[in-house]
């Protein structure tokens, strides 16, 4: 839509944040720092929709977080919780948040080619050896520590192609 980070959309990862405009908005972050959020506000003021990608993948913040989401539906019934994964046992997690119902959405496989960093320089004639590092270096993170340190022009250029 031709706006910056930070009007409609945005973002929060550890310390480095762009938060959207207050009234409406997108708002990725990570489960740990939605699990944070609700020890200030346990009722998820001002938030409609929450949307957790790859429910399946197991962590202490993530089984936490569908806890607490769970808890609190009864007493926010406006709240929309929407868990997705390509694996998931939906009749597992249809139990757990009391019957709640599912929408299943076939897909077409698709063949995956690797491709490491140092095959793309060249390729991609915005992507040159720094950068290559920083991706490389993204490979070893897990969820926790939420994202490997990109430099900003290499972000910008990514969003912007």
């Amino acid at each position: 839509r031709g706006e910056e980070v930070g009007q409609s959309v945005g973002y929060h990862i550890r310390s480095d944040r762009s938060l959207p405009h207050p009234h409406g908005g997108i708002l990725f972050c990570t489960t740990a720092l939605l699990v944070r959020r609700f020890q200030v506000d346990p009722y998820l003021t001002g938030i409609s929709h929450v949307l957790i990608d790859e429910v399946h993948e197991q962590s202490l913040n993530q089984d936490f977080l569908l806890a607490l989401l769970r808890d609190l539906l009864p007493s926010r019934p406006d709240l929309k919780v929407v868990l997705m994964s390509a694996t998931i046992n939906p009749a597992l997690f249809c139990d757990y948040f009391g019957g709640a119902s599912h929408v299943q959405i076939d897909a077409q496989c698709h063949d995956i080619q690797v491709y490491f960093s140092d095959d793309l320089e060249g390729v991609l004639p915005w992507l040159d050896s720094r950068h290559a590092g920083a991706i490389n270096g993204a490979q070893d993170e897990d969820e926790e520590s939420d994202t490997a340190e990109l430099p900003n022009d290499l972000l910008e250029r990514v969003l912007l192609h």
